[in-house]
């Protein structure tokens, strides 16, 4: 998802308009995974033993931008339309969440699944050091 804020100034004569100016935006993105393992065992005197385990992680990306546009329209068809990123910056990285999900299996024990084993990984999220950091990488 982007969002985005322009600033411009045009000229225009009956039928055709050039708009030129800064843009400057923020996008939020998320990239993600899913991983399982399975561990399967398997001994006359034991029995089956299977361990597996299912889990998903996602990481969100916050991207901000200033960059120029220039905008050419004549009787109301685009003629030119470009934008110019001229700066970026992309904060994010180590903010991971996720979740696991173990599942044992011994031969002769009752298969027990709870969502009791679901385990929870949340990131520490500091608002003011995301801000300064922001700050730091833009000046």
């Amino acid at each position: 998802m982007r969002l985005a804020a322009r600033a411009g100034v045009g000229l225009g004569i009956t039928g055709a308009s050039a708009t030129g100016g800064l843009e400057i935006g923020g996008a939020l993105g998320i990239s993600g995974a899913a991983e399982a393992t399975v561990h399967i065992d398997w001994m006359p005197s034991q029995g089956l033993a299977i361990d597996a385990e299912a889990a998903l992680h996602a990481q969100p990306s916050f991207r901000f931008d200033i960059s120029g546009y220039v905008a050419v329209t004549v009787l109301g068809a685009s003629l030119y339309d470009e934008r110019f990123e001229l700066a970026a910056v992309e904060l994010g990285s180590g903010l991971e969440f996720g979740v696991r999900f173990p599942v044992t299996y011994r031969e002769g024990e009752p298969f027990d699944v709870s969502l009791d084993d679901l385990e929870f990984e949340v990131p520490d999220v500091d608002p003011a050091a995301l801000i300064d950091q922001l700050g730091a990488q833009i000046f």
